[in-house]
């Protein structure tokens, strides 16, 4: 899994091109349609992580909700200032994981599905971890999951790859 979400810097050294609404090199790439993620992730010799991979990494052998103080390890919407931050500013989890929660929504690489496996028919893609904008905290923690359009460019999703 990779360490922190793709920054800015990495995805226009592969693709020529930044998309983000929030610019900073180190700061997650934002506006990535799931394609455009995935073909990054396969470009650069690895892939988007399934569902389970992404919360299996980001417990970190925890079983409780956010694995540290929220404030220590996640931008949202109480402490963002309504913008991303670059990434590794914030707590790792137990597994040395940066910002697996908060900052940006993180695709996966599976459709969305009421429950884990299953198939949806309207095309949607599960993204995770939550973001800077969600209120409070409610949506940033490990179990919660996000139905996303896949064509969809949106400030606060962003995306990390994991290794074959």
């Amino acid at each position: 899994m990779g360490q922190t979400d793709v920054t800015q810097e990495a995805f226009q050294r592969v693709t020529g091109k930044n998309p983000s609404h929030f610019r900073g090199a180190t700061r997650p790439v934002d506006q990535v349609p799931w394609q455009e993620a995935q073909n990054y992730c396969q470009t650069t010799g690895m892939r988007l992580p399934t569902e389970e991979e992404w919360e299996y990494a980001a417990r970190a052998g925890t079983t409780t909700k956010l694995y540290g103080n929220i404030d220590r390890i996640a931008w949202y919407d109480g402490n963002s200032g309504k913008q991303t931050h670059p990434v590794m500013q914030k707590e790792p989890n137990a597994w040395g994981l940066y910002d697996m929660l908060g900052n940006v929504f993180q695709w996966t690489a599976d459709s969305y599905s009421d429950s884990y496996g299953g198939a949806d028919e309207t095309g949607f893609r599960s993204l995770r971890g939550g973001s800077w904008n969600d209120n409070d905290g409610n949506l940033v923690r490990v179990s919660y999951r996000l139905k996303g359009a896949p064509l969809g460019r949106n400030d606060y999703i962003g995306f990390r790859c994991a290794g074959e």
